[in-house]
């Protein structure tokens, strides 16, 4: 088990993960998630996800 605390998100965020392709979505899932944990944040919303979708593309 892992002893990172779940991270939360918003209903906004989890429209915007699901907007991902099905192929990419579990690994899209954990960069958002460890991006979440480097900035100490608990609870995932649009703006972090518009910051992930940002670093992805470079």
């Amino acid at each position: 088990m892992s002893s990172e605390k779940e991270l939360q998100w918003t209903p906004g965020a989890e429209e915007m993960l699901k907007k991902i392709p099905v192929f990419a979505r579990p690994m899209a899932k954990m960069s958002i998630e460890k991006l979440a944990r480097e900035k100490k944040v608990d609870v995932i919303d649009e703006a972090l996800m518009a910051e992930a979708q940002k670093k992805s593309m470079g």
